[in-house]
């Protein structure tokens, strides 16, 4: 993506009650994490990871998404 990394943003906008980060921090914080397990850095990559949980952010590492909304979930709506 533009952003340098695989992931994509998915449901509401960012809840700025729960992160305070904007949408570039995310995607550049996605994006050294990605650059991090490419080099074999796992505990960085993990801390990455951790960082972004504290700040609300969660992310899905199978499906290649994140989000900010204050949902956990990540299943698809039929």
């Amino acid at each position: 993506n533009e952003y340098g990394n695989d992931y994509n943003q998915i449901g509401g906008a960012i809840d700025k009650s729960i992160c305070k980060l904007s949408k570039t921090e995310i995607n550049n914080m996605l994006r050294t994490r990605m650059e991090c397990r490419i080099k074999r850095d796992y505990q960085q990559a993990d801390k990455i990871l951790k960082e972004l949980d504290q700040c609300g952010v969660t992310v899905s590492d199978d499906a290649k998404l994140w989000r900010a909304d204050g949902s956990k979930s990540f299943r698809q709506s039929k």
